[in-house]
């Protein structure tokens, strides 16, 4: 006699209609989590900080960069390279180009310390603008230069990986080789391992391999296969408590042993050892029956808090330099990110959300809008 089936993944997405319960609680803790790691780097060197685990910094953006990759590719599946170029630039340009120009425009002319007219005609005022279209500039003439960290928005460094990203899987798109995507990630790290060891023998190209396969931001790309990998699996990846236990001892256990390196394989053995265990809590917690609070069935806030803490935190500490500890300084902070993510969202990202539904069963779910086509697909 044969036992009840085995719940999976996606069994589970499949019973609710594709839509995973807790995947929007997820991402708003991934957002405020990214906040914490980052106000560190920002509060005065002699104030207070924040604790935190070398795994976390780690896995905070692998869970987001992998649950993008999960989530992405049910829209890939079904849409051609066109449309989904254009779903993804609707979600991710319009409330990029207003956080950058609300940066250049408002929040720099408030904080130079140059005159605004020489602040306005300076030729980097004018770069910082390419941050639009995710040529990555951190700095405005004269806008916190005495701050711990110079950069007026820090976070901008993972966009053009986020591109990088969805050209990887418009190539998959194209080919319509979504299977090859665990295999990807595999020769993403062991290509990290090898340009590690060739290190100075790698002539003129070695920084952008550098760039791609063993620094910092190698993770995000190899998160976001894995993520397509466990969408693809997804019928095949039992959720079960003790898997979720093992993948958190195992989180736990390799924590005990890191931390922070600058050893040349430090992102890619990380990448090797922590990224299935990273990823499977992440889809795990997403695909539980949490409690949703009213505040997160009326929009997406995650994506503007991503792009508005590190440059209010930036200010605030310039104009309440007396707190003395990351923690008040958070505590102060977090409600007017939260309020210009909301408006973020309301004003910008849900307005273009109406262009989308006709690609996105989630962006359909969150507009209220009938859900014709298939009812099992994610955005």
């Amino acid at each position: 006699m044969s036992g009840a089936p085995v719940e999976t993944i996606g069994s589970r997405l499949a019973a609710r209609g594709g839509f995973g319960p807790g995947f929007d609680w997820i991402r708003i803790v991934l957002a405020v989590s990214v906040a914490a790691t980052h106000i560190n780097s920002i509060v005065p060197r002699d104030a207070g900080h924040f604790a935190l685990p070398p795994a976390y910094h780690f896995g905070i953006l692998y869970a987001f960069f992998g649950l993008s990759g999960f989530l992405v590719t049910a829209s890939a599946e079904r849409l051609g390279l066109g449309q989904f170029r254009l779903n993804r630039s609707l979600r991710i340009f319009p409330a990029l180009m207003v956080d950058i120009a609300l940066s250049a425009m408002v929040l720099g002319a408030l904080f130079t310390t140059l005159p605004l007219v020489a602040y306005y005609a300076h030729p980097t005022t004018h770069r910082y603008l390419l941050n639009m279209l995710g040529a990555v500039q951190l700095r405005l003439p004269g806008v916190f230069e005495a701050s711990t960290v110079g950069a007026v928005n820090y976070s901008l460094w993972t966009v053009p990986f986020e591109l990088a990203c969805y050209a990887l899987i418009g190539g998959l798109i194209l080919t319509r080789g979504f299977r090859l995507a665990p295999g990807l990630a595999l020769l993403w790290v062991a290509a990290g391992f090898a340009v590690a060891a060739l290190a100075g023998r790698l002539g003129p190209i070695e920084p952008a391999l550098r760039h791609l396969f063993v620094l910092k931001g190698s993770r995000l790309l190899v998160a976001f296969l894995l993520g397509i990998a466990a969408y693809r699996w997804r019928g095949r990846i039992p959720r079960r408590p003790g898997l979720l236990a093992a993948a958190l001892v195992a989180c736990v256990a390799l924590d005990l042993g890191l931390a922070p390196s600058e050893d040349a394989v430090f992102y890619p053995a990380l990448s090797l050892l922590l990224g299935v265990p990273v990823l499977y809590v992440t889809l795990w917690l997403g695909t539980a029956d949490l409690p949703t609070p009213a505040l997160l069935t009326r929009g997406d806030y995650s994506y503007g808090i991503y792009l508005y803490h590190w440059p209010i935190m930036q200010a605030l500490v310039l104009v309440l330099p007396d707190l003395r500890h990351a923690g008040v300084y958070f505590l102060v902070v977090m409600p007017v990110v939260a309020g210009f993510a909301a408006l973020s969202w309301h004003l910008i990202e849900k307005p273009v959300l109406r262009q989308r539904r006709r690609f996105s069963f989630a962006a359909r779910q969150r507009g209220k809008a009938p859900v014709p086509g298939p009812p099992h697909t994610l955005p």
